[in-house]
C-alpha cells in the first residue's frame, strides 16, 4: 500500500489526516505501519486457511510461498 493509497483510504473512511504541517508527517507513518501489520496478519491467516483446505501439501506450499513473497515486495 502506497502513501497515496493510505491517504485515499483515510479520506474514504473519515480518518482525518492533514496534508500540511507536522500532524500529517508525524502520523501518516504510524498509519502505514498499522496497515502493514494488518496486511501481514491477514496474509498469515490466509496461509493457515490454505494449509487446511489445499488438496496437497505441495499445492498449499506454492500458494503460501506466493502470498508471503507478495508481502515482501
Amino acid at each position: 500500500m502506497t502513501r497515496d493509497d493510505l491517504i485515499q483510504l483515510c479520506c474514504e473512511t473519515g480518518v482525518y489526516v492533514s496534508p500540511i504541517g507536522d500532524f500529517f508527517q508525524g502520523h501518516i507513518g504510524d498509519l502505514e505501519k498499522l496497515c502493514k501489520r494488518v496486511e501481514s496478519a491477514n496474509s498469515e491467516a490466509a496461509c493457515t486457511i490454505i494449509y487446511g483446505l489445499a488438496e496437497s501439501d505441495n499445492v498449499a506450499q506454492r500458494m503460501v510461498d506466493a502470498i508471503r513473497a507478495r508481502g515482501r515486495e
